[in-house]
């Protein structure tokens, strides 16, 4: 019994010493701090490609439906420490700023566009610009119908998605 005792307490010692949220190999992102250093969301979510690929990007009856169905999938690979909890909310925009369930909307690829004011290109401000044309590689994407995008000066995407794509990536969401 004393034995008993002593590991009880030893354990118990032991769990303490270790403060709630703290990194670690088994954290899994828990806590505020979340682990020690980065942790690649991009990676976490190309590795769960196969669950997501159970939310259908082409027969969603709509964006709300799909969007749901990659939270539970999500929450689902969080429970069983596949993916850390800390991507959990990135890897579900990424779900939302997709044409899934959206009949009538496409992913539209808009030219880079200069703040000629301020000299930098809009949404990278590392990048210097006196037009348009110097703002190669500051491209966005933006959910919309293929004439409003043709309209903005866009090009129609190929993928489902605005996120990048994953390597055997199975369902069209994430294709490019």
């Amino acid at each position: 019994m004393m034995f008993r005792t002593a590991f009880v307490s030893a354990a118990l010692l032991a769990a303490l010493a270790v403060p709630a949220g703290a990194g670690g190999p088994g954290n899994h992102g828990k806590g505020k701090g979340g682990g020690p250093g980065p942790v690649d969301c991009e990676a976490a979510r190309c590795a769960m490609q196969d669950a997501i690929a159970n939310c259908p990007c082409d027969t969603a009856t709509n964006h709300g439906s799909y969007v749901h169905c990659v939270v539970r999938a999500v929450k689902d690979s969080a429970r069983d420490h596949t993916i850390p909890n800390r991507c959990k909310g990135k890897i579900v925009r990424c779900a939302a700023r997709s044409s899934c369930g959206k009949p009538d909307k496409v992913t539209c690829i808009l030219p880079g566009h200069c703040d000629v004011s301020a000299g930098t290109c809009v949404g990278n401000d590392g990048m210097q610009c006196t037009s348009d044309a110097e703002c190669t590689g500051a491209e966005r994407c933006k959910i919309r119908s293929a004439g409003d995008c043709q309209t903005a000066g866009g090009t129609v995407g190929a993928a489902g998605s605005c996120c990048a794509a994953c390597a055997g990536s199975p369902s069209a969401a994430f294709l490019d």
